[in-house]
């Protein structure tokens, strides 16, 4: 029976490949020739050797119609019964082989030749003459998430402003803890903020404006009062009541922008605290019906979303990310994701690719696949919010007027004060504090405008990549084979021990 198969394998090989197009071209490929070897008389499983290292350089649309052709003949023959045990597409460039072998036995294990023999195809993917390991295991997923925290990231954010790198002080820039939330709602507060109102950053953003201010006001009011001030000045004559309802005007206009601005950053950190869970629920999709089918598959997805903080912080910033992804990804992965424009889009796409791949293996269950396709949808989402953001603004038109404003309204004040017949330290006083509220007013807007240039997006990535890092590396307990039944059950044997030594990463 063996010995039939052999001869029409020898007999139809030769023409598929032929005909399919992989023979030696002009170009000087090697014509790759079937070798067939008769099954060893002694062997309990007869096996024939059908191809050694076929279709080693075969594009695959060649590869799948010809492996068609040659199951579909060897099946027409009415001797065997041919089942492909393996269809999974080969890669391209990879070497393969194919065997063949009958394994139907007697009811007493000895080997039986009829006309129903039962053939099967195995189609086996190989990269080298030895079985291939694993390049990927938790181990050195964890080492390399403990690099990027605690080596190449560590310390102070370099991307944020100066006056907001210090982790001590209360600020938008920083993650509070309870001790931060009991300083900021404590009684003393308007002590310490008039007693540090020096080291104010708000003051040193607006000191030349407010300096300007102050010292306008002085001059204003000398040379009213010595009279030796220009003829133009002396003719100017404002009434406070006049200039008090464009105050109200002006004021508007600040807080009406000002507004804007919170808006803006309540939305820059809902998007980023959804993007945080996103990744959180995601890699526990993926941890519990990737990882138990194919674990390296499972890490490499764990790679690309434990990445996602870094790479969407670096757009927004402009700062480089290679020494990230380098830590993360193979050289491989590193240099696609490097090379892409967009590079969180890029490790949506890998990801997409990795759940597509085990969806069409009919390993990923349908209601899991929907679930990580939404997570991944609504990532693109926050990427896009996250750009519109970045790229747009307060229209320029409405900044500048209520910049125009504001300058005109402190360029008046000194000469309605000087009418009221206050001195000129009042003078002074009053026009610094006026300047200060409504300069402070508008500068907080401005910075409010970028909400990513203060937001503690670098906490946040470490937070993100260490909630993916725990779905792989502190894996829940297995559950037992059996269900459990009524009746007493001994327990000993689901007792989860306590990990001795926490993840490096922490």
């Amino acid at each position: 029976m063996l010995s039939h198969l052999a001869i029409i394998i020898g007999l139809i090989a030769p023409l598929l490949l032929s005909a399919s197009g992989f023979t030696r071209s002009s170009s000087g490929r090697q014509q790759l020739r079937p070798i067939i070897s008769s099954p060893p008389p002694s062997s309990k499983s007869p096996h024939i050797s059908a191809y050694d290292r076929v279709y080693e350089y075969a594009p695959p649309s060649k590869r799948q119609q010809t492996l068609s052709v040659l199951f579909g003949s060897i099946q027409s023959s009415n001797d065997y019964n041919v089942t492909v045990r393996n269809k999974a597409t080969v890669p391209a460039h990879s070497k393969f082989d194919y065997s063949f072998s009958t394994n139907k036995s007697s009811s007493s294990g000895a080997s039986v030749t009829s006309p129903t023999s039962k053939v099967v195809i195995t189609l086996n993917t190989t990269s080298s003459k030895s079985s291939r390991k694993l390049l990927d295991n938790v181990t050195k997923f964890e080492q390399d998430v403990a690099v990027v925290i605690k080596d190449i990231r560590a310390g102070e954010d370099a991307t944020l402003p100066e006056p907001f790198r210090h982790g001590t002080k209360l600020s938008l820039s920083n993650l509070w803890t309870s001790s931060e939330w009991e300083r900021h709602m404590s009684r003393w507060r308007f002590v310490r903020y008039m007693l540090k109102m020096h080291k104010s950053r708000l003051l040193r953003r607006i000191l030349p404006q407010f300096v300007v201010t102050v010292l306008w006001s002085m001059l204003v009011f000398q040379a009213m009062a010595t009279q030796q001030a220009p003829a133009i000045m002396t003719k100017v004559d404002i009434s406070l009541t006049s200039l008090s309802l464009v105050s109200s005007f002006i004021a508007a206009l600040v807080t009406l922008r000002s507004n804007e601005g919170l808006r803006r950053l309540s939305e820059a950190r809902n998007a980023w605290m959804q993007l945080v869970s996103l990744l959180r629920d995601t890699a526990q999709l993926l941890g519990s019906y990737i990882s138990p089918y194919d674990m390296e598959l499972g890490l490499l997805s764990a790679r690309h979303l434990a990445m996602f903080g870094w790479l969407l912080k670096s757009q927004l910033r402009d700062e480089s990310s290679g020494d990230v992804v380098a830590a993360m990804l193979s050289p491989s992965d590193a240099a696609y994701v490097l090379s892409q424009r967009k590079r969180p889009a890029a490790l949506i796409l890998r990801i997409r690719q990795i759940v597509g791949f085990m969806a069409g293996k009919n390993r990923l269950p349908y209601p899991a696949h929907q679930a990580v396709e939404n997570n991944l949808l609504q990532l693109n989402i926050i990427l896009g919010h996250c750009e519109r953001i970045k790229t747009t603004c307060i229209p320029p038109l409405y900044t500048a007027h209520v910049s125009r404003l504001l300058v005109l309204y402190l360029f008046f004040l000194p000469f309605a004060l000087q009418g009221t017949g206050i001195n000129i330290v009042a003078n002074t006083l009053m026009t610094g504090s006026i300047g200060f509220s409504m300069l402070g007013l508008d500068e907080i807007s401005h910075q409010l405008e970028q909400p990513f240039r203060l937001m503690p997006l670098q906490q946040l990535s470490v937070m993100a990549m260490r909630d993916v890092a725990d779905v792989f590396v502190c894996p829940p307990p297995k559950l037992r084979d059996k269900t459990i039944s009524t009746g007493d059950t001994d327990t000993s044997t689901n007792t989860v021990k306590t990990p001795i030594e926490y993840p490096r990463y922490w």
